[in-house]
């Protein structure tokens, strides 16, 4: 009776794990990122000489708070109307491919590669290698970030500020 009752316990503890160390999403072997992920949402960051956008059109240019707040909403809507995200998708294949896709039609094409820890994400595209950060990753999201630098004479004084534009994408499948 003891046996038998040890038995069960052993194969009730052997299913349970089985049944949770198992992941029935992703096949052994194949990398999560592996899939076509849909365009979800993005926000970005503006940084001028290191300071929120808004901190520097009041401190360093002088507009009101409220004629700053208008310009950076116009800004960050122009900025946002260049990067045409809605019904986007970008496909990654197992064989080191990944394909942009914008209502249905290809964009950008090329390789890519992701490092051992899921941080850094390298796309190549027509001999351009760009590294973009991968905030998450898992079965239902990726979450990418990059940034832009440069430099530009805003204030018209000779000396270029740095602009920094840091833009978060989400996606999903």
């Amino acid at each position: 009776m003891l046996l038998k009752k040890h038995l069960w316990l052993a194969t009730l503890l052997l299913g349970l794990l089985l049944t949770t160390a198992c992941n029935d999403d992703e096949e052994p072997g194949i990398p999560e990122i592996v899939a076509t992920w849909n365009f979800n949402s993005l926000d970005f960051d503006i940084k001028i000489n290191d300071k929120p956008l808004i901190d520097f059109l009041i401190n360093d240019l002088d507009y009101p708070p409220s004629e700053a707040a208008v310009l950076e909403a116009f800004l960050k809507g122009s900025i946002e109307s260049e990067l045409p995200l809605n019904n986007s998708t970008i496909t990654f294949t197992n064989d080191g491919k990944y394909e942009v896709k914008e209502n249905g039609t290809v964009q950008d094409s090329g390789t890519y590669e992701l490092n051992a820890a899921k941080t850094i994400l390298k796309l190549t595209s027509g001999g351009i290698t760009d590294e973009v950060e991968v905030l998450e990753l898992n079965q239902t999201r990726l979450v990418i970030k990059f940034s832009e630098v440069e430099n530009d004479d805003i204030t018209d004084d000779g000396i270029p500020e740095k602009v920094q534009v840091d833009v978060t994408v989400r996606f999903t499948k």
